[in-house]
């Protein structure tokens, strides 16, 4: 039996037991009202399947051959997943416990995705479009520090300009703001689009993206103000710099 064979949507069993991840990075809005008749987008990963493929002899670096396209028109993917491992989805949904189960059986925790997005992008936000809850955040943040242990490096661009920041910016994630600038991570950095993380913080005030992709995460717009020194509309910005904990100021 060959465990890593590809079904007609290019994923492997692997994949399919780390779906979470898949809905997440493919931009699925978090809200089973949209998608009654496919549960499945939404089911937690399943650790127990993944254990036993990978002690049968799954390869933990099998990657997925298809570009996934969205099933909506609510769907507005950023990235492509063509070249996906079973890593980088583990990391997307911020689940340390599989991360580790997949470096225990040889997963290489830098490969990225073929359009350039890796692990530490997906831990770091890039592709949701739902914010996460803090118990969510806390987990992805461990996810984050993680794939930094192992190499992973906060300044990466995937092929649109994207950055870990720039996903951060995007669902509002201020704790994994704070652990990317305190390890380097640039601030003022464009996409391809003309955004920098604040842009985006701010909800794209310059209209550089469609009317779907805009959010507005005021305390993010604060903090990145506090960390890049551009104290516009914060006058008590100075004193509250310095309680970040962080000598990271622009890049």
């Amino acid at each position: 039996m060959n465990l890593d064979a590809v079904d007609s949507r290019g994923m492997s069993a692997l994949h399919y037991a780390l779906q979470l991840g898949i809905s997440d990075l493919n931009a699925v809005p978090r809200d089973p009202r949209f998608y009654t008749a496919f549960d499945f987008l939404f089911r937690p990963n399943m650790d127990e399947l993944v254990a036993m493929l990978l002690d049968k002899g799954a390869n933990p670096n099998v990657r997925i051959t298809k570009r996934i396209p969205p099933l909506t028109v609510l769907d507005r993917p950023q990235i492509a997943l063509i070249g996906a491992t079973p890593f980088l989805l583990a990391a997307a949904t911020g689940d340390v416990k599989v991360m580790k189960l997949l470096l225990a059986h040889g997963a290489n925790a830098l490969l990225a995705a073929e359009d350039g997005t890796t692990p530490l992008m997906a831990a770091a936000g890039i592709g949701r479009t739902a914010d996460r809850s803090k118990e969510e955040e806390k987990n992805a943040l461990e996810a984050l520090k993680l794939t930094v242990e192992f190499g992973g490096d906060v300044n990466a661009a995937n092929r649109n300009g994207l950055t870990a920041m720039h996903g951060a910016a995007y669902i509002g994630a201020d704790e994994i703001i704070k652990f990317l600038a305190n390890r380097g991570a640039k601030l003022d950095v464009s996409n391809e689009f003309g955004e920098t993380p604040l842009s985006i913080a701010m909800g794209d005030p310059n209209e550089l993206n469609d009317d779907g992709k805009r959010r507005v995460h005021k305390s993010t717009e604060d903090l990145l103000r506090r960390l890049t020194g551009d104290y516009v509309s914060l006058a008590d910005a100075p004193e509250d710099k310095t309680s970040l904990g962080t000598n990271a100021g622009p890049q």
